[in-house]
């Protein structure tokens, strides 16, 4: 039996793997253009877009509701909204329901972006990088929902007086079964659901 959640309604469109060191300077650029188009591509088409994170903790995933490009193409910062975030806001007094972290390169070396990030240890506000590891993009899996409501109706298609069957078994909506059904809605052993009018 298929079970949606709301999360499970979003198909995972495409990934785009970050840079790694091997690459050369060329193809590090081409990766960029690559990046660039792949995120406004994905703004373009209202897909959701979230990023994995690398920190101490382990691998983390980020929900992006913006960028900011700069004048060579490259993202330069992007807002936020991460679940993990909230206690290291309350202990630096700040609130970040939708945060804006600026994103670095390491020119020098791999050409791997990286966020600029604050967090508070022994009572300082430490400044560090964490990397960015992938980016994804989400539709809103609106086929899926589509073909799921048309094969599964959520109202009333039809009607139709019920008479008592001495055989079967009633049960009310909260699955007690009831030996003398009245006017109402009940399900029979089946899983059949009978709508009586009037007293059986």
């Amino acid at each position: 039996m298929k079970k949606f959640l709301f999360f499970a309604s979003l198909s995972i469109v495409a990934a785009w793997p970050v840079l790694t060191s091997a690459q050369s300077q060329q193809s590090q650029s081409a990766a960029s253009a690559k990046n660039r188009l792949f995120v406004q591509e994905a703004l373009k088409n209202h897909r959701m877009i979230t990023i994995d994170e690398f920190n101490m903790a382990g691998a983390h995933a980020i929900a992006c509701w913006g960028f900011e490009f700069d004048d060579e193409g490259y993202v330069c910062a992007l807002y936020y909204s991460d679940p993990a975030s909230s206690w290291n806001n309350t202990q630096t007094g700040r609130d970040l329901s939708l945060g804006r972290i600026e994103v670095k390169y390491h020119t020098d070396s791999d050409w791997s972006p990286y966020m600029a990030t604050e967090t508070l240890i022994g009572g300082e506000i430490v400044h560090g990088e964490v990397p960015i590891i992938r980016i994804y993009s989400y539709d809103q899996g609106t086929e899926l929902w589509e073909s799921y409501f048309k094969s599964h109706p959520s109202s009333v298609e039809s009607v139709k007086q019920s008479t008592l069957n001495e055989n079967e078994e009633y049960y009310d909506l909260q699955g007690r079964r009831v030996k003398n059904p009245t006017k109402g809605i009940y399900i029979t052993k089946s899983g059949k659901k009978v709508l009586f009018f009037q007293q059986p």
